[in-house]
């Protein structure tokens, strides 16, 4: 298998709660997972964001997965729900609009 995608739409508890963690997530999570290739996080509404995660393998994506998912349940207490989904990546292409 090749290339990985992880995404997740995570809702919090209010707009503040989703600050903390969006701070916490982009000081923590590069050190945490270094096997990211690709991140993208993206404001869905005032108290929702979407993050998009590749990984060269899925021996890479479980390795971090794991440790994720050990972090996130330190900060539970922030997430209203939250819900993942995650495979192989069949095309990549980076389109340039002219």
């Amino acid at each position: 298998m090749g290339r990985r995608f992880r995404n997740a739409m995570v809702n919090f508890k209010s707009e503040e709660a989703l600050e903390v963690y969006l701070k916490k997530f982009t000081e923590e999570i590069p050190k945490l997972m270094p096997e990211i290739k690709q991140m993208t996080i993206c404001r869905a509404s005032k108290d929702t964001l979407l993050h998009f995660v590749t990984y060269d393998s899925e021996e890479e994506q479980n390795l971090a997965t794991e440790r994720f998912i050990k972090w996130r349940e330190s900060i539970t207490e922030e997430f209203k729900d939250a819900m993942a989904l995650e495979g192989d990546i069949i095309v990549e292409s980076e389109i340039k609009f002219k």
